[in-house]
């Protein structure tokens, strides 16, 4: 596909030129969208529009809109939900809970990639998904070969942990009186 040779040669301007074609055309390339997606995380990386040098939520669906389309094709990239928990690290808005399953569907599908799980995990704690970092991290414990990445993992798991353990129980809903 010539967008992706020019891609990889370099050639932004010419590159974007055919893969927004191709995705005009709704081509069954999956790179190409993960492609166009990387092109547009930069541009607007390179100035965030969001409340504290984060990114709008506009610049958000620009990145996303071409990922969901590749995400919606074979075969499946561990790359492209890597992209997606960077977006959303970089976003001025917290992902919803839908939004949020959508990027740990890569580690489910790709359950050995450390990278994407790490990232994965920096999404969760980063927006507050207690559970999801808790387990996160505890299978990056798992699958770590290298003691640096385990023990990055076992210290966001310890401190999950520790929140769950200590977190006060849910008070018992009360009766109104008439």
């Amino acid at each position: 596909m010539p967008g992706l040779a020019e891609r990889l040669a370099g050639k932004n301007d010419r590159a974007r030129k055919f893969l927004e074609a191709a995705a005009k055309a709704k081509a069954e390339r999956p790179r190409a969208y993960l492609e166009l997606g990387r092109m547009n995380f930069e541009d607007v990386s390179a100035q965030p529009a969001g409340a504290d040098k984060k990114l709008s939520e506009a610049q958000v669906a620009r990145v996303l809109a071409p990922l969901e389309i590749a995400r919606k094709q074979r075969p499946p990239m561990a790359q492209l939900y890597s992209l997606m928990a960077e977006v959303w690290l970089n976003s001025a808005r917290r992902p919803t809970q839908e939004e949020f399953r959508t990027v740990v569907e890569g580690p489910m599908t790709f359950p050995t990639s450390i990278p994407l799980v790490w990232r994965t995990t920096l999404l969760a704690a980063e927006w507050k998904f207690e559970k999801e970092a808790l387990a996160l991290a505890q299978h990056g414990v798992r699958i770590s070969r290298d003691a640096g990445a385990r023990n990055q993992f076992e210290l966001v798991a310890a401190a999950f942990q520790r929140d769950a353990e200590t977190a006060p129980p849910a008070a018992a809903p009360t009766k109104k009186s008439p």
